[in-house]
């Protein structure tokens, strides 16, 4: 059986305007330059990003019968993703995000649809997912399957994003389970409620055999096994905006992790991808090909 990559979440759609004057008051109306409407970020985002880099992959996500729905779908088709509904409802069951970006920073409002599991969808995601190289995990759901897909060789990526509660306590499960955990530096020190990036990156590794910390505009940062190392991003990075930049970083690190690379070639790869990512607005607005990223892996590298 060929290999491929998996990653289980629900369809993020955003709403962006962009290049606004200022943020409205409260009854106010503004204009925005710029409107776009594209799928966010989270592990499709990743995976859209893999599959651009000609990686075979799988996507689980929850879809219904209606408008949000049917453009997710059609999204998925365009980027040429092997998708598998998990939904067993009529409705949205994703995120829709409205984003307002000024020159300054962004604002974000957004809607939750009702999560829908089943036994038969963890059933059906086992069975997909087995042979799988990764797959990148969705929280509070499936772990029975993640189990037993561990078991069976496949690594496990994390990705939790921040929440407001969020605590080693609350997702203590998920971090034994995983292989590797990508944390931003602001999650790093949120979950584990320390006050420095090192003591966060040790407390974590003694959790996850791998942390992958990234840093923004300084890179990432790995814990493993007592030790850690900083690799900075590639310089001459034009920054726009840093939505989807976690994932993008993500992919570029699955890619290099896919074609058996060094952890220090895979975080580069990660840095690489989402420097590109911030070039532009939206999450998958800026794409990079398998050559593209081999190029600029050699420059980096040197």
């Amino acid at each position: 059986m060929n290999k491929f990559l998996a990653g289980i979440g629900k369809c993020n759609i955003d709403l962006i305007f962009s290049t606004l004057p200022k943020l409205p008051s409260e009854g106010d109306e503004i204009y925005a330059d710029n409107f776009d409407i594209c799928l966010g970020g989270g592990a499709l985002g990743s995976l859209i990003n893999l599959a651009r880099l000609g990686l075979p992959v799988k996507a689980f996500t929850y879809l219904g019968e209606d408008l949000f729905s049917n453009f997710a779908t059609k999204q998925l088709q365009h980027f040429g993703i092997e998708y598998h509904n998990l939904a067993g409802t009529t409705q949205f069951a994703g995120v829709v995000t409205v984003a307002l970006a000024t020159k300054r920073d962004r604002t974000f409002v957004s809607w939750r649809g009702e999560n829908h599991y089943s036994s038969k969808a963890e059933e059906d995601l086992l069975l997909k997912c087995s042979g799988a190289h990764a797959v990148i995990m969705q929280c509070g759901a499936y772990y029975d399957a993640y189990s037993q897909l561990k078991r069976q060789g496949t690594k496990l990526f994390l990705d939790l994003g921040f929440d407001s509660d969020m605590s080693i306590k609350k997702y203590a499960k998920e971090l034994a389970l995983a292989d590797v955990y990508f944390p931003n530096a602001s999650e790093a020190l949120k979950i584990t409620n320390l006050s420095t990036l090192g003591d966060a990156g040790t407390k974590l590794s003694e959790l996850v055999e791998r942390v992958v910390v990234t840093c923004a505009s300084d890179g990432a940062q790995v814990f493993e096994n007592g030790t850690s190392f900083h690799l900075p991003p590639p310089s001459g990075t034009k920054f726009v905006d840093a939505t989807g930049a976690g994932d993008a970083f993500l992919a570029g690190y699955a890619y290099g992790d896919f074609m058996g690379y060094s952890t220090y070639k895979c975080v580069a790869a990660g840095n690489i991808m989402g420097a590109r990512c911030v070039t532009q607005i939206g999450c998958l607005t800026s794409s990079t090909t398998a050559s593209e990223l081999e190029q600029l892996l050699m420059q980096y590298e040197l």
